[in-house]
């Protein structure tokens, strides 16, 4: 077993036992389609995909650096329990809530995705 895999599977392990910390979620997948010139609409497809996430407050230090606002929030997904490679738009869906990325980073060993959010 690699290091980074290790690491991905210590990364589930920590989720498996955060209790009542994570927060179960739909991941929507949005998929851009084609400009119709006719409607003058751009037309999405998605695909949702359950995950357990964990959020958390962005720190006051970080506001006001780039993009980042002071009700924004991080969300942490494990790697291995998200199938599509996220993309900025793309939405965490949490009963009454919707929460669009706005930045994806990825830790080095490839264990979580860490996502800017935003409500949408």
């Amino acid at each position: 077993m690699s290091l980074k895999e290790a690491f991905r599977k210590a990364a589930l392990a920590a989720f498996a036992a955060a209790g009542d910390v994570k927060r179960s979620v739909s991941f929507r997948s949005i998929t851009t389609g084609a400009y119709n010139a006719t409607t003058g609409t751009v037309t999405e497809t998605y695909t949702d995909y359950a995950v357990s996430m964990i959020i958390v407050r962005v720190q006051a230090k970080e506001v006001g650096q780039g993009i980042i606002k002071t009700e924004d929030r991080w969300a942490l997904i494990p790697q291995y329990s998200l199938t599509p490679v996220p993309k900025i738009n793309d939405l965490i869906i949490e009963s009454s809530n919707e929460w669009r990325i706005v930045l994806i980073k990825d830790d080095g060993a490839d264990a979580l995705w860490k996502f800017l959010v935003r409500k949408a």
